[in-house]
Parts: structure tokens; sequence; C-alpha cells
């Protein structure tokens, strides 16, 4: 419970918090691209080496790929030590389908520290003479990275190998780019015996059939590849891994697919954790990703398995946490995120756990300010799928026992929810991401990309208004090596999780705006004398 030390403080603000001038300048210079690992690591570097001491690098652990987990302290030299100032954590980029959060938290850095060298006087720069600000730009730098690789699988996973199949070989049958596109997307193959059937409404996306309505599925929905190993599955090992954001130890569900051998099992999980508890001074954290506490605040009255504790708020905060999500959507204009899922993530660990006001945010919301439909979306990917183009697509191996058909079961591992390791939602094949468009209780989770929904269908309107990046992969048919005719389409991996780089660096002055909010309800000067054990 965080209402003692915190909620006081939250609710008399809250009656007269206006945004100040600084919110409304300019914000920096937009990255031309992402930063893949290399060029994250020569930007920390030069803007620890560029800070006149305001900035500190630090490596807090290393992956099981070698690469490091950065962390810059910001603090203006000189008065209170930093370890002895109330401090807030930011991280970003532990979800590794989620690359825009690195960037928002890397761009959040970046501007706190110039405007404070340069303005020593001004906002930033009284922020970081009281506070201490850690920010950890990318907690998982080995998932990230795969949003780097020539072919875009919307992994949520980190690096470290695993024998998903248990046939004694590692990543041996991922999915297949079979439409030559480059990303990863769904496979929809004509089975009477299926249970999916086209919107009418938007006939670009599916719908599950509703057989006592007297309505009949007529497709079978897969990821998109073939059975690389011959083992009768498809894509049911592949490559990597460990969700780093179902690690935490919170409501850990052990055992589950993807979560890890056990609770921090990843150095990188680890060496966050062990960060956090060696600064007692972390007053507040936020975590951007694709999880949210705080636009969407929970009602307090959910528990955990046991029914002795709470999964998300225990119900003494919420009204605190009401108060502050109001401020929260004004700063931002983000209103409408999914929720996200609790079980084992970081911001719930350090909430829960640690006794940290942490607030999960989805920080890009361009859903909010779309105009509202005027009618059912269409154009030329509403319509039948598309001839394959000369050459395309590349053909694949043959091989392999016959794995379904019409009228036919597919074997283990071939569709959604069977055999390989989960995304998010379950059911997606290693290494493959649902997204943050939730499906129904009863969908398997990579088609949340596919099945129709209002939230689906205006992140498609969305999408017709940025054409030069469409979100919305055509419909195009190939020729399956066992399966036979079949379509490939649906959302892009990545699609509702990585903004424009032009758009990051506004994002990240309204994440400032609510860093500014929430550091006027912290506590000034020094942090509490009291353990966080005895606080929380």
């Amino acid at each position: 419970m965080l209402l003692p030390r915190f909620a006081a403080v939250a609710l008399a603000a809250s009656a007269f918090f206006i945004r100040p001038t600084w919110a409304q300048s300019a914000p920096a210079a937009s990255p031309a691209s992402y930063h893949d690992y290399a060029a994250l690591t020569r930007t920390v570097r030069e803007l620890a080496d560029g800070s006149s001491g305001m900035v500190t690098l630090e490596n807090i652990a290393t992956t099981v790929s070698e690469r490091n987990v950065w962390c810059l302290r910001l603090a203006a030299p000189g008065g209170t030590p930093p370890e002895q100032r109330p401090a807030i954590l930011i991280a970003g980029g532990i979800d590794a389908d989620a690359p825009g959060s690195s960037e928002v938290a890397l761009a959040v850095a970046q501007r706190l520290a110039d405007s404070a060298r340069t303005q020593p006087d001004g906002p930033e720069g009284a922020l970081l003479k009281s506070h201490a600000v850690y920010v950890v730009p990318r907690a998982n730098p080995d998932g990230i990275e795969t949003f780097f690789e020539p072919l875009k699988r919307g992994s949520r996973l980190n690096a470290r190998p695993l024998d998903d199949d248990r046939d004694l070989a590692m990543n041996e049958d991922g999915p297949n780019d079979l439409n030559g596109d480059g990303v990863i997307t769904v496979m929809r193959v004509k089975d009477a015996a299926g249970e999916w059937t086209i919107d009418k409404d938007e006939p670009r996306l599916l719908k599950k059939a509703d057989r006592l309505k007297g309505e009949k599925g007529e497709y079978r929905l897969y990821v998109e590849g073939i059975d690389d190993d011959g083992d009768g599955e498809l894509n049911e090992d592949g490559t990597g891994g460990v969700d780093d954001d179902r690690n935490w130890p919170h409501l850990y569900e052990s055992g589950a697919p993807g979560n890890g051998p056990h609770q921090l099992s990843e150095p990188e999980t680890r060496g966050l954790a062990e960060f956090v508890l060696a600064h007692r001074n972390i007053t507040a954290a936020l975590v951007f990703g694709r999880n949210d506490n705080v636009a969407n605040v929970q009602k307090g009255n959910a528990k955990g398995p046991t029914g002795q504790d709470f999964k998300e708020l225990h119900p003494d905060d919420v009204k605190l946490y009401e108060t502050i999500s109001e401020k929260f959507k004004e700063i931002t204009g983000v209103k409408t995120p999914p929720a996200g899922h609790v079980e084992g993530a970081l911001y719930a660990w350090l909430y829960s756990q640690q006794g940290i006001p942490t607030f999960a945010i989805n920080p890009w919301g361009p859903l909010d300010s779309l105009p509202a439909a005027s009618q059912p979306a269409s154009g030329p990917a509403s319509g039948p799928a598309a001839a394959p183009e000369p050459g395309r697509p590349p053909t694949p191996p043959e091989g392999g026992p016959p794995m379904g058909g019409p009228g036919q079961r597919p074997r283990r591992g071939m569709r959604f929810g069977g055999g390989g390791r989960g995304g998010f939602f379950g059911g997606p094949p290693p290494g493959m991401s649902a997204g943050p468009i939730a499906p129904s209780p009863e969908t398997d989770g990579l088609a949340a990309g596919v099945e129709s929904s209002e939230t689906l269908k205006k992140w498609l309107r969305y999408g017709e208004t940025t054409p030069e990046t469409p979100l919305f992969v055509a419909w195009t048919s190939v020729t399956h090596p066992t399966l036979g005719p079949a379509e490939v389409g649906g959302l892009r991996p990545y699609a509702t999780l990585a903004p424009p780089p032009a758009d990051i660096p506004a994002i990240a002055e309204k994440q400032i705006a609510f860093l500014h909010y929430v550091a006027g309800l912290l506590p000034a000067n020094s942090p509490p004398t009291c353990g966080r054990s005895t606080c929380g």
C-alpha cells in the first residue's frame, strides 16, 4: 500500500497542476531511424561523455549474447549526493516486441540531460538538482535486437537457446517468409472444418463462426511457415528464448511457456533486480512497454491465485492511481491503451513486492486522436488475395509427412495454441508476438492480428493515414508444400508498438511532462527514512 507516503501529496498537487511552458517547447530533432545495439551504445556513451559529470553510465548486466544492459544516472553535481536524493527509475525495452518503448526512454534521457546542461536553472536542471533519475533504455537488448533483423518476426523473447520441442536440437523450426515480404504474419487455409470466417463488414479481417447462429467456418489459421525439421509440426522451435517481462517474481507462472526456468533466471532481469535492491532511494518508477496500469486503473479487487495477495493494485491505492491517471491522460493524450498482463511483469514486481509507486506506460496512443469512422474500410487490401508475383514465394524445401488439409485436424504445433511455447496471450509458436490487441478469451494468440475487433479496425484506419508505412499485409496467395493453396496476410509485426521515428521526440516530451508531475509528488531532497517494506 502506497497511500501513507505518496497519496496525500498526489491528491493535493492534482488540484493545481498546470502544464508548464517547458512542456510546449520545441522537441529535440527526430532520429532518422531506431537505434540498434551498436548505435544505442554509442549514443549513451556520448551522452555520458558530454554531460560534464551530470550523466554517468553503468553496465548492470550482460546478456547471453554478450550485450550490456546500460543504465544512465542523471543527477546534477553538487548538493545532496545523488544516492541520497529521491530517485525515479525509468525502464524501457523490456518487451522485445515494443522497440518504441526503448526509443522513448532513450529520448527522455537525452532531453533531460541536454536541457539540464544548457539551462541549469530551468525545470530539468532543477529536477536533477533535487532528484536522481535512473534510465535503463533497453532492459532486454537481445530481444529488441530482433527488431533489426531482415526478417521481422515480432519476437517477444530474448536470445537464450531453448529446445522447445525436446528433440535435442535448438531453434531449428521457426517461421518462414512464404510471400517474400520480409515479415511473418498469418496463413489462412480453406478448410470446411475450420472455425474462422471473413468479416463481411471488414473483409481484411476474420471472425470466429458462431455455430449457434448457423454460421460456418471456412478457414484454419496458422503462423506463416513450413515444417523445417520434418517432424510433422509447424514452427514449433524458433529462435529464443525467454520473455523478460514474464520472468519477475510477482505472480510468476512457473512452468508456463516462455517464462524461463525460474524467476529472474535471465542475467538481464536479475541484474536489473539487483540494481533496484541496491538503490533504496528509488521512490517511483516509470516502465515503458506494452503494459499499462495508469490510463486503465485497476479496481483493486483482483487477488492472486492464493487469494492472499492482490493481483495488481491494493484497494487503498485505487483513488491515488485514479487521480494520477487523470493527469496522465491530460498530459500525454494516451487514454485507451490495452491493459496488458500482470503475471511476472517488471512493473508488478516493483509495485507489489518493492513498494515503489510504479506506472506501466504504453507511450504511443495514436488511436485516441483518430477521427470517427464514416464507413467500413475498403480498398484493394479488403478484396480477394492477390495473385503471387513471378518468382514469389521462394520455393520452400519439400519433405515431411502430410500435416493436415481440408477436413483433417492439424497435428500439434500447427495451429495457434498447439505445441510450441506461446507469446503474450498464449498460442503463437516460439518467438512470435500476438501484439497489443487482446483477442477474445477463446482466440488463439496470433489471431489477434487478423481477428475482427473494434480496436483492430481502428488500427487499420490509422494505417490508411500513413500509406508510406502500411500496417496491414494484404492477403496474398501462396502454395504451401503440405497444406496446399493458402493465403498470407495480417497485421505487421511491431505495427502497434513501434511509432514512426519522427514521432519519438514529441512522445518523449509528453512523458517528461508526466515525469515532472510524478517528481512533484515525491518527498523533496531526500527519500523516506523507512525501508520500502515498511513504507509500501
